[in-house]
């Protein structure tokens, strides 16, 4: 979902996608708190969220991404302390 002229939230249903594994939306406009129902993506391996406009931190959910190994995350508008939760990211290998 890169490069295209996404507007709003996130939507938190995104979180029943369990099987997804790869998710990008970067370079929109997608703005508001990042929702951390996508937390329950277990499946996850790179998600890429940079260049947006969210608002917020990121939430602690997201330290249960286990398979997670790749995260694109510059100029997303977040703030804040990453997570202790992070340190379970234990397979990350580009942030």
């Amino acid at each position: 979902m890169d490069q295209n002229y996404l507007t709003g939230p996130l939507p938190a249903f995104l979180g029943n996608l369990t099987s997804l594994q790869y998710m990008s939306f970067g370079i929109n406009a997608l703005s508001g708190p990042f929702p951390k129902e996508l937390g329950q993506l277990s499946s996850l391996v790179l998600i890429g969220m940079g260049s947006n406009n969210f608002s917020g931190s990121l939430p602690p959910e997201l330290g249960s991404l286990l398979n997670l190994e790749q995260w694109y995350m510059d100029s997303c508008g977040l703030s804040g302390e990453i997570p202790s939760s992070f340190s379970n990211l234990t397979k990350l290998k580009t942030m």
